[in-house]
């Protein structure tokens, strides 16, 4: 078990998003940074939109310096947040990822990933008693 001991998640300000993202961080072990307007530094990651050559929206997310495959980052619809962060959590520990997605949509699914391993935190102790 480990010995941090996870916020509530009821507690964070879910509209204080660096709030959130520092718990997640903390909790997971991670360092991740996210940048929601184009004013930003070299990123790890792009998760944007782009217009195809006949007119059409397509979103990807894709590595910084890879062009996006179609079979694997693009998307026809805005992606989940879900979406993004499941592909973060493939071996990057580390990421500055510049995000088209709202930055309060990101919040609610940081919040929710914090939500499950508090619940997993309260039964692990309840386990162990």
């Amino acid at each position: 078990m480990t010995t941090y001991v996870p916020k509530n998640p009821e507690t964070i300000d879910a509209e204080n998003f660096t709030e959130v993202l520092n718990e997640f961080n903390e909790v997971f072990g991670k360092e991740y940074t996210f940048y929601f307007d184009y004013n930003y530094p070299r990123v790890d990651v792009h998760c944007t939109s782009d217009t195809t050559a006949d007119g059409y929206e397509i979103w990807y997310i894709a590595d910084d310096g890879h062009n996006p495959s179609v079979c694997e980052d693009v998307y026809y619809y805005p992606p989940h947040p879900s979406d993004l962060l499941d592909r973060l959590e493939y071996g990057i520990d580390d990421a500055k990822v510049y995000c088209e997605i709202e930055q309060y949509e990101i919040a609610e699914e940081l919040l929710e990933r914090l939500r499950i391993n508090y619940d997993n935190y309260l039964f692990e102790l309840e386990d162990n008693k």
